[in-house]
């Protein structure tokens, strides 16, 4: 399956497409995560954060055939505003 089908069955609300992107990403995301912050249980809930945003404004997504890259970039943003959020 593309990561373009995948993505569409998504924003149709397909919650399998959603576990399966989950699985095939996790371990890149947590790797990806841990060089931001050294804080596991941040980049953990910063993961978690993303997924549930991504289904609940899945509607709303744009079209993407590169779905790592999409779900990497989210979790550096997000990750680093907690990080500033920690900070100040």
């Amino acid at each position: 399956m593309t990561d373009f089908s995948l993505w569409k069955r998504l924003k149709e609300g397909d919650k399998v497409a959603l576990e399966t992107i989950y699985k095939m990403y996790i371990n890149d995301l947590l790797r990806y995560g841990y060089k931001f912050s050294e804080d596991i249980q941040l980049v953990e809930d910063c993961i978690q954060d993303l997924f549930i945003e991504l289904w609940k404004n899945r509607t709303g997504l744009g079209e993407t055939d590169a779905i790592k890259r999409y779900l990497l970039v989210a979790l550096r943003r997000k990750i680093i505003r907690q990080e500033t959020k920690k900070a100040n």
